[in-house]
């Protein structure tokens, strides 16, 4: 299973209107023993993140 590329939104949790603090980008993979790493391309790092 992977996650690639997210982003998720980063809050506080002890404010109860939940607003965007900010965003994290995330690449997360779970693998198997044994199991092969999915390569993928290198981006330039430009990306909206509002849009």
């Amino acid at each position: 299973h992977e996650y690639y590329h997210k982003w998720a939104m980063l809050t506080n949790p002890k404010e109860p209107s939940g607003t965007a603090k900010g965003y994290v980008k995330c690449n997360i993979s779970i693998h198997t023993k044994g199991e092969r790493l999915t390569t993928h391309p290198e981006t330039d790092g430009e990306e909206d993140i509002e849009g």
